[in-house]
């Protein structure tokens, strides 16, 4: 009897080796491509090729472009060119001599819409409104969109600590189930010197052992036997993972380059729990993302406000319209033609919107998804 005390304690160290969930990569007979990496060179792998990574990383490009816009707003926030063509009519009814410059004064003459008397016709506008006072919009969209970016800079980094985490996990416990498939050999050498330490006491009449400790010895090793099977398909499964992680093809083997476990050099440190948390303020980005997604918010609720104010703005718009051939065009300070001519209008603007219960609504909006970050 005095033997299953330690053979209890084997199978349990065996048990231990079946238990674990390899999440990992598998790490088998080496061959011409198989890759050897390290824990750094494992993480800074996974992230290079990441696409979850690589989607937060356009989601922020996206949140810079926008912020670039909005920057871009604040001068000549509106500035555009606009052109088209038809057709002109031609004119009718014209007395014989009349010079161009008085035909209209004549009540006679008329446009010609004949077919035959069409001439093309072409008009081009060129708009530019600046800005003058918005009453926070403006600074406000520009506030909002690079706080934005600040929150995807936040996710981004969020993602990549993900990738990286789950990267280490896999790749320890691929260290793991190898550490388990060594023990698991040398409990098999424990068992089979039990088992010829037991014979050899039964073949001499020690009566300190019996058939019954030869049949828990034969247990165990049957037990031993099935935990093997279930440490092999764990490491094929951490190796599997580890593969997929990296994004390797499926032909290549990746190998963890340590062979053994090694423990963190690591303290707790004596205030543990209001250490920890403030550590965990400063630098979670979680945090990072909460509060830059506050200041956009509170950004865009000041541009909600601003539509109870007015916007003020100056306008200048240049205009040309032209025929061909050209109609006769009165220079005339109060008759114009216009189908011929240039025109321009510049001045102040002001624009507001009364619909005052609208504007409450907005605001009450951009207040609770302020209060939902």
């Amino acid at each position: 009897m005095a033997f299953r005390r330690p053979l209890f304690l084997l199978l349990f160290c065996c048990g231990m080796a079946g238990g674990v969930s390899a999440q990992p990569t598998s790490v088998g007979t080496a061959s011409p491509d198989t890759m050897h990496l390290s824990l750094t060179e494992a993480i800074e792998k996974a992230l290079s090729v990441s696409p979850e990574v690589d989607q937060r990383r356009a989601q922020r490009r996206f949140a810079s472009a926008r912020s670039d816009q909005a920057r871009a707003s604040r001068f000549l926030t509106d500035l555009s060119f606009s052109a088209a063509s038809s057709f002109a009519p031609g004119i009718d009814n014209v007395p014989a001599g009349t010079p161009d410059d008085e035909l209209y004064l004549n009540p006679g003459v008329t446009n010609d819409w004949s077919i035959g008397a069409l001439r093309p016709f072409g008009r081009a506008e060129v708009v530019a409104q600046q800005p003058l006072f918005t009453f926070g919009e403006l600074s406000g969209n520009i506030e909002a969109a690079e706080h934005g970016v600040a929150v995807e800079e936040a996710r981004v980094e969020q993602k990549a600590l993900e990738v990286a985490a789950r990267t280490g996990e896999i790749y320890y416990n691929l260290l793991l189930t190898q550490a388990l498939d060594r023990l698991a050999n040398r409990t098999g050498d424990v068992i089979d010197r039990a088992k010829k330490e037991i014979n050899r006491l039964l073949e001499e009449g020690d009566e300190s052992v019996d058939q019954a400790d030869l049949f828990q010895t034969r247990l165990t090793e049957e037990e031993y036997k099935r935990r093997l099977v279930q440490i092999d398909q764990n490491m094929k499964t951490a190796r599997s993972a580890l593969r997929r992680q990296l994004f390797v093809p499926d032909r290549t083997t990746v190998a963890a380059s340590s062979d053994e476990l090694q423990p963190l050099d690591f303290a707790v440190h004596p205030d543990s729990l209001a250490y920890y948390i403030e550590l965990g303020m400063q630098n979670r980005p979680e945090v990072d993302q909460a509060a830059a997604g506050i200041e956009a918010r509170e950004a865009l609720v000041d541009v909600a406000r601003s539509d109870y104010f007015p916007k003020i703005a100056f306008q200048a718009s240049l205009s040309q319209s032209v025929t061909l051939p050209p109609r006769p065009n009165p220079d005339n300070a109060f008759v114009g033609d216009s189908f011929m001519g240039t025109g321009t209008r510049t001045g102040l603007g002001v624009e507001l919107d009364l619909n005052f219960g609208q504007t409450q609504a907005r605001v009450e909006q951009a207040q609770a998804e302020l209060n939902e970050v």
